[in-house]
């Protein structure tokens, strides 16, 4: 995205993003794709100790923030914009956030537009099986299964029954995958990581750069490199995800 920026800097206003920062700058910009659970930005942002929390740690008094994200989820983004206005308002920081569109996954608001993946209740032995486990664990079960009804108007699937076939494919293909490995990652969901003990975060916003992992497994899941007997060589992604240092396709 930088690299993006910098090509729209040269060409509409001759500068450069090298050229940025020089001369005690008063306006600093946060440039992300997307506001997925909000906790990436938390940390960059305003917490943590061995994280970069830069407003907390170095940004300067009476600056201008900009956070700008292609598009966010409204939980993450309502969540995260809170934490970072309280921080902000301690150092007299004029803080703003954009976007261009958003996705509602409010999924426990009555009148939620459900704009990700969120699954009737099935049965399947194996997702009762998982369910079972997630009990195990002794932390709250949130908003499993999407009730009937919801929601009201659909806007993500062309009709209520596509949302259906897809959801349910998605569930059990993803659980398939996220159960193949002996250990793996505590928060790796059958629709996405997600911190909760959910079915996962369910979105299907990607970008040509890359895929994030709380997309469907089904999505980014696997490396065509590895050979099929593998865990993480049994499934060919659609979009391939590149990783951080922490590989998020570990098991």
């Amino acid at each position: 995205m930088l690299i993006i920026v910098d090509e729209i800097l040269r060409e509409e206003y001759q500068s450069s993003i090298a050229q940025c920062g020089k001369n005690h700058p008063h306006t600093y910009v946060y440039i992300d794709d997307c506001i997925y659970t909000g906790n990436r930005l938390r940390y960059d942002l305003v917490e943590g100790e061995d994280t970069a929390a830069w407003i907390t740690k170095s940004a300067p008094r009476q600056c201008r923030l900009i956070v700008y994200t292609i598009g966010v989820h409204l939980f993450g983004m309502n969540y995260v914009d809170r934490l970072i206005r309280e921080a902000a308002r301690e150092k007299r920081i004029n803080y703003t956030m954009a976007y261009n569109f958003s996705i509602d996954n409010y999924l426990l608001a009555t009148n939620t537009k459900a704009e990700v993946l969120w699954p009737e209740q099935m049965v399947d032995d194996s997702i009762q099986a998982y369910i079972n486990q997630l009990r195990q664990k002794g932390r709250p079960i949130e908003k499993l299964f999407r009730p009937g009804g919801v929601p009201r108007v659909e806007t993500l699937f062309s009709s209520s029954e596509a949302r259906r076939v897809v959801e349910q494919a998605f569930l059990k293909k993803g659980l398939a995958i996220a159960m193949a490995g002996q250990s793996r990652a505590e928060s790796l969901r059958p629709l996405g990581f997600e911190k909760f003990n959910t079915l996962g975060f369910g979105t299907f916003f990607t970008t040509f750069q890359n895929a994030a992992n709380n997309c469907p497994l089904v999505l980014w899941w696997g490396n065509p490199a590895l050979p099929a007997t593998h865990p993480v060589g049994m499934w060919y992604p659609l979009l391939p995800r590149k990783t951080n240092s922490n590989d998020d396709r570990r098991l």
